[in-house]
């Protein structure tokens, strides 16, 4: 016979548990990611502002099992490519790379453009893929793993306004909280998401790099949520003639951003299709 349940028990918050180590452990593989030179133990410790010698045990840990590299001759650690193996064996992550690299491949040669695929971490717009385009040497390319803010971003754009309610909500307060925003102006936010939703994109001048548009693109799954953006960081010369040769990049994108979320199992005649 079941029993009932307590005020008490029903007021009491949800027990949360530590585990030291895995946090130590976690603060070391996150501050390495940000550090591509590597560090000493002595910086790590002052870094992270924990003892030296709790420190070193888990980064010792950590060289066991492959995802710390140790230079002997500066005595510096830095990360191994286990992390980048692991997070492409990812079945997710594999299956969107497979589907659109094909896509931005042969999108990048008929434009002569540089694409790239970003997807949701975290509070962030992450670098998941980039497709170069070789034949071209005026283009602007970012590096995998690169990330930003979801507000004043094209990407991030995209992202917050192709998902739902809740999620957004959800996505908004981590972007706060990842990036230390004091005031976010969430009237002007929801403008400017309802603007992308009704035009199915975003393209917008880039917030970092002067004469650069950003064109993105939402990749929709077989839910009809946004799996990624299609993003493309265009150079906008002052002469005419400077221009890349090669039709308006929009409608070349929307095809391609269509064609990846077809495959990805995205309904082709549904109501939401106008988005793409």
């Amino acid at each position: 016979m079941a029993t009932r349940k307590t005020d008490r028990e029903i007021q009491r918050p949800p027990r949360e548990y530590s585990a030291p180590a895995l946090e130590k452990g976690m603060e070391i593989l996150e501050l390495l990611n940000v550090e591509t030179a590597g560090l000493t133990v002595n910086q790590i410790t002052k870094k992270s502002g924990r003892n030296r010698s709790e420190i070193f045990r888990v980064m010792r840990v950590l060289c066991k099992l492959g995802y710390l590299e140790y230079q002997e001759r500066d005595h510096i650690y830095r990360l191994s490519f286990k992390m980048f193996e692991q997070s492409h064996r990812y079945a997710r992550v594999q299956r969107l790379t497979s589907i659109a690299m094909p896509i931005m491949s042969k999108l990048a040669q008929q434009s002569n453009q540089s694409y790239h695929l970003v997807v949701y971490s975290a509070g962030g717009g992450v670098i998941l893929a980039q497709q170069e385009s070789y034949s071209n040497s005026l283009r602007i390319s970012y590096p995998i793993g690169g990330t930003g803010p979801l507000i004043n971003n094209c990407a991030g754009h995209v992202l917050l306004a192709f998902s739902g309610e809740n999620q957004r909500a959800k996505m908004l307060e981590e972007t706060v909280q990842r990036w230390n925003l004091e005031a976010v102006d969430t009237y002007k936010v929801y403008k400017t998401l309802h603007r992308v939703r009704e035009a199915g994109y975003e393209k917008m001048e880039s917030p970092a790099l002067e004469g650069i548009i950003d064109i993105g693109f939402p990749v929709l799954n077989h839910t009809g949520s946004i799996a990624a953006v299609l993003m493309l960081s265009q150079i906008k010369f002052k002469e005419a003639y400077r221009h890349l040769s090669g039709p308006e990049p929009v409608w070349p994108m929307k095809r391609a951003a269509a064609e990846i979320s077809r495959q990805l199992g995205f309904p082709e005649k549904t109501d939401s299709t106008a988005a793409l």
